[in-house]
Parts: structure tokens; sequence; C-alpha cells
């Protein structure tokens, strides 16, 4: 007697994983070849690297876990997707192979023992070969125009194919490139020059590419590296002659490889993927960096872009890094929009930029306000990332307090000692007793009411933020990445 097989839960873990991960791994192909058919806020994220993936799929589990019925989980899929992905992605062949997929893994005919043709989208590893052919090669073609691997590179490339890679071609006019043909020579590569001009080593390259079986009939595997869309249509031809062939890109300081074949998307870079601060972290910094910007800028509202570029600068990620980390599916303004209890938000008519200012910033309104009254008898251009005082709404404040007392900051010892003071419980609160000079900042601005930025330059100091904690005598400084700490001695 067979008895008949019960559908899966959608709520499976192993089942949303694997669901996951397919998702994951369609953005990322998405993002490699078509980096334009993602919206704008998420072009720069690092979706091949596989700590970003790792996150979005936990992320993503967590937030589909509560969905009871297939047609429920479908729909929010595609309502995700379209929170990342551009109208036309959806008319592609990728859209509907996903979810075809993910509908064949809550079939009720889906079983532990992955298929073949499951597999496909969800192995993270490149699938082995029966038998490999002593004579059998792979070789790589390179743009050197376009991409310049170095030595370290190379050898993550070398080791993806299954094959050893034997031939090794570059194309490029090198009058342009200095002594970087000498260093391919040396690194045993085929030199192919081209005349000046656009897109020719692109057409030297395509010609030879199209034609590599008639010139290596031994090759099984190709690398195409290049960044120039104009590639797809190559590596597209080399597949239909039964190569396997990897797509290589650089995007940002990452290079990825994307294998045709199975879909996998490897990255690889020299430089550490910045981590990403926690929600907390960040909500903390952006406030420390609105305070510091709306001081030197005289304007309490400042534009949703000119915060998102400072703290991207501060910290080496962006606010949608952030949100995309900590709030799959958030906007990088939604996480002002949200939490009216820290921000004001505003967005004037027939303008698409949000304004923001802090709920709670007395002494910082207060003298915005003053400048500002000053600013609307004057015709001279308002600061880079603010806005006329007139086109915004006035910030509130609290009457008690709208009057500032000097903060008693004389020298650079009390403004030490005022820093020790205020370090002394912050430090109590993380096991390391390490602190970012983020929050150092924050607590520093609700005491003393002014940022601390702006009392070492009241001091004349001629120091920045982290040079004058290095230079206190109690105090000892850290960096990781492009965050600072700091701590007691």
């Amino acid at each position: 007697m067979v008895l008949p097989i019960e559908p899966l839960p959608v709520n499976d873990p192993t089942i949303l994983h694997q669901i996951c991960a397919a998702i994951a791994r369609a953005i990322a192909v998405a993002h490699h070849q078509t980096p334009e058919l993602l919206v704008e806020k998420c072009r720069a994220l690092p979706w091949q690297h596989p700590a970003h993936a790792q996150v979005f799929i936990e992320k993503l589990s967590a937030k589909l876990a509560a969905i009871a019925s297939t047609e429920a989980l479908i729909q929010e899929i595609e309502k995700v997707l379209r929170l990342l992905l551009l109208p036309t992605w959806f008319e592609s062949v990728a859209f509907s192979t996903l979810i075809q997929h993910v509908q064949d893994l809550l079939s009720p005919s889906t079983t532990s023992q992955a298929t073949p043709e499951t597999s496909r989208l969800t192995s993270t590893a490149t699938p082995d070969r029966q038998r490999t052919y002593p004579s059998e090669t792979a070789i790589l073609l390179l743009d050197a125009e376009n991409l310049q691997p170095d030595l370290e590179t190379e050898k993550f490339l070398a080791n993806t194919c299954t094959h050893p890679l034997r031939v090794k071609i570059a194309f490029a006019n090198w009058r342009k490139l200095g002594k970087y043909d000498q260093e391919l020579h040396d690194r045993g590569y085929d030199l192919m020059h081209v005349p000046a001009g656009n897109d020719m080593a692109d057409g030297k390259m395509i010609a030879i590419g199209s034609s590599i079986h008639e010139h290596y009939p031994t090759v099984r595997e190709i690398l195409v590296c290049s960044s120039d869309k104009v590639m797809t249509s190559l590596c597209t031809k080399l597949r239909q002659k039964g190569l396997i062939v990897y797509q290589v890109r650089k995007q940002n300081e990452a290079v990825t490889i994307l294998n045709s074949e199975t879909g996998e998307i490897k990255a690889y870079s020299n430089q550490p993927m910045p981590t990403v601060p926690s929600l907390a972290e960040s909500i903390m910094r952006l406030k420390t960096l609105i305070r510091e910007e709306q001081h030197q800028t005289a304007c309490a509202w400042i534009r949703l872009s000119r915060v998102s570029q400072c703290f991207q600068q501060a910290t080496g990620v962006t606010i949608s890094q952030v949100m995309n980390t900590h709030a799959v599916g958030k906007r990088a303004r939604d996480l002002f929009i949200d939490r009216p209890a820290d921000f004001v938000v505003h967005q004037p008519p027939d303008q698409s930029d949000l304004y923001i200012n802090l709920f709670e910033a007395p002494s910082i309104t207060s003298t915005v306000q003053a400048k500002e009254s000053n600013a609307e008898r004057s015709t001279s251009e308002q600061p880079s990332g603010s806005q006329p005082a007139s086109a915004l709404p006035k910030p509130t404040s609290n009457p008690a307090s709208a009057s500032v007392s000097n903060n008693g900051i004389k020298t650079s010892a009390q403004l030490e000692q005022a820093i020790v003071e205020l370090l002394k419980p912050l430090s109590k609160t993380t096991p390391s007793g390490w602190v970012d000079i983020s929050v150092l900042g924050t607590q520093f601005a609700r005491v003393h009411q002014q940022p601390i930025t702006a009392v070492i330059k009241e001091l004349a100091l001629n120091q920045k933020y982290p040079t004058f904690l290095k230079s206190c005598k109690t105090l000892k400084v850290q960096q990781h990445g492009k965050i600072w700490q700091v701590g007691l001695k």
C-alpha cells in the first residue's frame, strides 16, 4: 500500500531557507548581469557577498515564517521583490523561473532529497565533474581596459574552474596602461594589442572568443573578464557551444563570478567587508551627524540625501544597507519616518527629497532659528544640504530650555575631564569597555547641549574629534575600519 505524500508546511524551516536562498541568488544574478533592473538604493549593496546574502536569507526567513498558505507566501515574496527590483524584471524568465522553483519546493511531491534540477538554484558549490581529461583546459579572456585583476584575484579565478587554467589572453591598447602589459606578460598572458578607440578591445575579444574552439579545441571552461554588458552576447554564444562560462565583473571593490551552468555567484575582494552597525548604533550615529550638520549649515532641516552621504562617509556603509540588514523590505527614509520620538521629517510640496530634523534638539534649534532669521534677510546662497527656512516648518522646542547657558568648558583639560565623566557610565554598558565615539558624541551633546566638535573648534585646538581623543592622557582609542572607539585607561 502506497501512502499519500503529505504536503510540507509553508513555514517549514528547511523549505523556507531553500526558498530564501533561491530568492537571494536570483537577486544576486540580476545585480550581476543587469544591475540597472534593481531599484537605485539597492544597486550599491554587496548582493554577491556571502555574509550579506546570509543576513538577507535569515531576515527574509523570519519575515516569511508567519505565513500559513502557499498563495499568501508567493504574494509576500513578490511584494518583497518589488521593493528591490524594477517592474521590467518581473517580465523576465528569471522571475517566472524563480516562482516556479518556489512552487516546486512547496508542492506535495517535494522530498528531502533534492533533484539535480531543484538543487541547481540552491546549491552553493560547483558540481563535480565525473571525469576530467588532462588535455582539457580552461581559458581566461581579459578586457584589460575594463578590468585589471591582480595576482591574488587571478588565483581565485583559476581555482573557480574545474579544469586547469592554461591559456590567458588579454586585450587592450597597451599604450594607455603604462607597465601593466609587462606585468601580464610576466604572468603568462598572451597580449592582443588594439587601436585606440571606444569598444575596440571589446570587438577583438568577442571575435576571438566566438572562434575559441577553432584555436583551442580542448577548451571546456572559459572566464570572460569584463564589466561591459556587450559581453553578455558572447557568453550566450559560448554556452550554446557547450562551454561552461564564468562571467567575471568588478562591482565596487569586489570581483564577482557568475557560473552560467549553476547560477552560482562568488565574490572576491582584497578589502574586508565593512561591518554593518546595529540599528541602535546607527540611530545614535545619525543623531550626532545631524547635530553636526545643523551646527555647520545653520539650518535645522537637513536633506536626507546629505544625511545619507555623511553616514556613508563616517561608517563605510549606507543607510539602505543598515535597513536591508536589520529591517528587510524597509527603505532608508523609513528609518526616520518610523521613529517620531527621535526624528521629525518634512517633505516640501513638489520635492522628492525628505528633510530631517531631530525631535529633541533645543540648543541647536534655538541657535539655528536665530541664524535662519538672519539668513531670511540675506540673499546669499543657502549651504549645501539645506533648504530656505521659508520652505520648511519651524521646529518646536522646549521654552524652558530655549535659553542655553555656557557649557563651562574653557580648556582642553576641562573638555577631557567632561569626556571622562561621560565615559565612566557608558563604558559599563559594553563588555569590552570600548564605546563608539558617535555614542560618546551623542551623550556629550545631550548633557552639554552642544556638539563636541563645536567645542573643539571653539577652543581653537585645530584637531579633529578622534585626534583630540588620542591626545588625552586618560583615554585610549582604537579604530575598526571607519569606526572609532574610545575607552578609559
